[in-house]
């Protein structure tokens, strides 16, 4: 029996574990020292993932100590700093975003009909 693998539901897999680990960044965003393992354990699995569908090793070990111990220079920090990262970018959109539609509500004039 031929196995024939599925892309889009392997791609829609990824993008749903993704999306929770967004997810949990986003709920945990006010908290000082949130755990990062949840996100870890995510970006863990997104990269042997990746891995399997043929992304080279600098793609999937980006960040990741080397076998010698030192870390890759894609990622300065590791994962540690790229989920950092990626908390402050989404506070920073999400402030953007409140901004402006606090900006597009005021621009707006009011008409009584």
């Amino acid at each position: 029996a031929a196995f024939d693998f599925d892309g889009s539901s392997y791609l829609s897999s990824l993008i749903d574990l993704s999306e929770a680990s967004s997810e949990y960044i986003a709920k945990n965003n006010d908290e000082v020292n949130r755990p990062t393992f949840p996100v870890e354990r995510s970006i863990s699995v997104l990269r042997k993932c990746l891995s399997i569908a043929g992304f080279s090793e600098k793609t999937t070990r980006a960040g990741l100590l080397s076998p010698e111990g030192s870390k890759s220079h894609n990622i300065h920090g590791g994962e540690e700093k790229l989920v950092e990262e990626l908390v402050r970018f989404r506070s920073f959109i999400r402030k953007t975003a409140l901004e402006n539609m606090k900006t597009s509500k005021q621009a707006k004039p009011n008409v009584d009909n």
